[in-house]
């Protein structure tokens, strides 16, 4: 393990953060448990299934940038880790909109309600989520760059 951490230490920091991320809507800061007035989930119930997913989808990338050991998947994992990291943080900040509540009955967001838990414990750990895999990504570029392939 430490073998592969000196080799590619952004790749099982991304690694590390993309299960945080899956564990963090269902498990470690949970997403409002309540239903709407009609019965449906609340908007942040999708939030909940996008986040799980980047989280996978972040586990898998890095996964294979420590598997192909070559340095362009390097940087093609960092590229990818790097757009994971904005729209992690830009769609459920609804910043890149998925979804009309109006339209189509749902859409990836927070609920509307500064009192919901969705709001005060799930959206600033994802958010800070959100900077670490921009950080790391940044950093695993920049790394990659000054790294002579071996």
């Amino acid at each position: 393990m430490s073998k592969i951490f000196k080799s590619y230490p952004m790749a099982v920091i991304g690694i590390i953060i993309g299960a945080i991320l899956a564990a963090s809507p269902f498990g470690l800061f949970h997403i409002c448990t309540k239903l709407r007035p009609d019965g449906g989930p609340m908007m942040c119930h999708y939030t909940g299934k996008f986040l799980v997913v980047m989280g996978i989808v972040l586990v898998v990338v890095n996964v294979i940038v420590i598997l192909a050991k070559k340095k362009s998947i390097a940087n093609l994992g960092n590229i990818l880790t790097l757009a994971s990291g904005v729209l992690v943080y830009a769609i459920p900040n609804r910043i890149i909109k998925i979804g009309d509540k109006m339209t189509d009955g749902w859409q990836v967001s927070y609920c509307m309600k500064d009192t919901m838990m969705c709001i005060n414990k799930t959206k600033p750990a994802v958010n800070l989520i959100a900077a670490l895999i921009i950080v790391i990504a940044l950093i695993g570029i920049i790394q990659q760059f000054l790294v002579k392939e071996a």
